[in-house]
């Protein structure tokens, strides 16, 4: 998606200047695809030989179309949370309209255009996806939409850079201003990513650790091909979600494992289990009265002689750090 809507917006910014199709940069914009078409190509026979789970769009029958007032909803929401991103990719469309009723087609236009153009492409495949390949949950949220956008942030910088620069040309003559910009800009550079530490490593945010980790303790017990029962209460989905794409991607990986999801730990749900066939189960939260487990732990239950015993457990670690947005947030599954 994000390829596509690159070369589209190529094209579409020189036609937008040429007032025409023109078919060499056509032609050109084709070749420049070639590489990503042979890279996807060496990704997919990757995939088919390796086994390893991935994405795949919804059946058409369960597309979110109800759900699409929910994600403009949540766009409108991501877009409020983060003002300077999306307060540039305003200033970024504002400036395209002065810039060629000022001064016509220059490097600087050009740059906004080819943004602009992206831009509105890109977003349009980002809705496709919660559509058609997320779930309901996470399209009803517009699940990262911000961190989709940080993709197309070099080109906003460099659009902006360009703008500035034709915007306030005599003022980039001055030797003096240049330096100092300059020295600006570098420490700038340099101290930001300090600065931002935490906002940008925001995969080790809650609960992303936790699940890790007893992904981690499950495999040792696990073969490929197993039926695990993930025994989750009060999840609303999101734990089991990452659980099962932590089982079968991070390495080692346990292929083909074949999972069923109960929200409630008790004991007719894990006879309902025995009776099905269910030879393994995890209850992620153990709650207090199921003989044999300790309450607020993360238990591994194995069937014999049509009981269930315990086959390992691990207490939930205690005292993790919250940043303030997840003080608000809370997974019973994890025990929190």
């Amino acid at each position: 998606g994000l390829v596509l809507a690159l070369a589209g917006a190529a094209l579409l910014a020189d036609a937008a200047e040429r007032r025409r199709v023109a078919g060499r940069m056509a032609a050109q914009t084709a070749a420049i695809l070639l590489p990503a078409a042979l890279l996807y190509a060496v990704w997919r026979y990757y995939v088919a030989i390796a086994g390893v789970a991935e994405l795949v769009p919804l059946p058409f029958a369960q597309w979110n179309w109800a759900l699409l007032p929910a994600t403009f909803a949540g766009i409108g929401g991501a877009i409020a949370e983060k003002p300077v991103f999306f307060g540039a990719v305003a200033l970024a469309l504002l400036l395209l309209g002065l810039l060629l009723r000022r001064r016509g087609w220059s490097p600087a236009t050009r740059a906004l255009a080819f943004f602009a153009a992206t831009f509105v492409l890109y977003n349009l495949f980002l809705i496709v996806t919660y559509i058609a390949h997320f779930s309901p949950l996470m399209s009803a949220e517009a699940h990262s939409y911000f961190r989709y956008n940080t993709h197309l942030s070099l080109i906003l910088v460099l659009a902006l850079a360009l703008a500035a620069r034709e915007l306030a040309a005599p003022l980039w003559a001055s030797r003096r201003v240049v330096g100092w910009g300059a020295a600006g800009a570098l420490g700038v550079a340099l101290v930001a990513p300090l600065a931002f530490a935490e906002r940008l490593r925001f995969d080790i945010e809650m609960p992303q650790p936790l699940v890790w980790d007893l992904a981690a303790e499950l495999k040792p017990y696990l073969q490929d091909g197993d039926r695990l029962a993930l025994v989750l209460p009060g999840d609303d989905g999101e734990i089991g979600r990452m659980l099962a794409d932590y089982l079968a991607s991070a390495p080692p990986r346990r292929r083909g494992l074949a999972l069923v999801q109960r929200r409630t730990a008790d004991a007719a749900t894990l006879a309902g289990l025995a009776a099905t066939g269910w030879g393994l189960a995890l209850i992620s939260c153990t709650p207090p009265g199921l003989a044999g487990l300790v309450p607020g732990e993360a238990a591994l239950l194995k069937l014999e002689g049509g009981e269930w015993r315990r086959l390992a457990a691990w207490p939930h670690p205690a005292g993790i750090a919250l940043s303030h947005w997840q003080r608000t947030r809370h997974w019973p599954a994890l025990c929190r």
